[in-house]
């Protein structure tokens, strides 16, 4: 069972960062909770068994699997967020990307469906191997980051 302090913690609609939490957690429970809603996304809570999930915790890790899917690419379409989101249809799809409207700004296609991220305000948590991950897989971590921008930086320079 989740306990109520947490609860209230991964259904806050302001709420984007976990990791402090996932740091100082003790409890298997709260470990796997806090892992999942500091850097996992929605595909990710099928590694975890948890039969406690309230309604309000799987809309957060939708949105939270959204914010970090716009913090990736420059365009998307309602296909793949509602794909990568676990969305029923594009209706839903519609109405998870307005609820993230204070973190991401973005501009709407209507014809080619394609929503073109213009800013992101905010981010996701970033792993930088401070605990080891038991049931996330991490696609960018501070090193890859790093590792980016080391190669951006060459880039730039060689065209210069």
């Amino acid at each position: 069972m989740i306990n109520e302090e947490l609860l209230r913690e991964l259904e806050n609609i302001d709420r984007i960062h976990y990791k402090s939490l996932w740091l100082d957690a003790a409890d298997d429970l709260d470990n796997k909770l806090l892992e999942l809603f500091s850097f996992g996304k929605v595909q990710d809570a099928s590694n975890i068994d948890i039969n406690d999930f309230t309604h309000l915790m799987w809309r957060k890790l939708k949105r939270l699997t959204l914010l970090d899917l716009c913090c990736r690419k420059r365009t998307l379409t309602v296909e793949e967020i509602r794909t990568k989101c676990g969305l029923q249809n594009s209706i839903e799809a519609d109405q998870l990307l307005m609820s993230i409207g204070t973190w991401v700004e973005f501009s709407i296609d209507q014809v080619s469906g394609e929503i073109c991220i213009l800013q992101c305000h905010e981010h996701r948590d970033v792993y930088n191997g401070e605990k080891s991950l038991k049931f996330v897989t991490v696609e960018n971590s501070g090193r890859t980051i790093l590792e980016d921008l080391r190669k951006w930086k060459t880039k730039l320079t060689c065209e210069l």
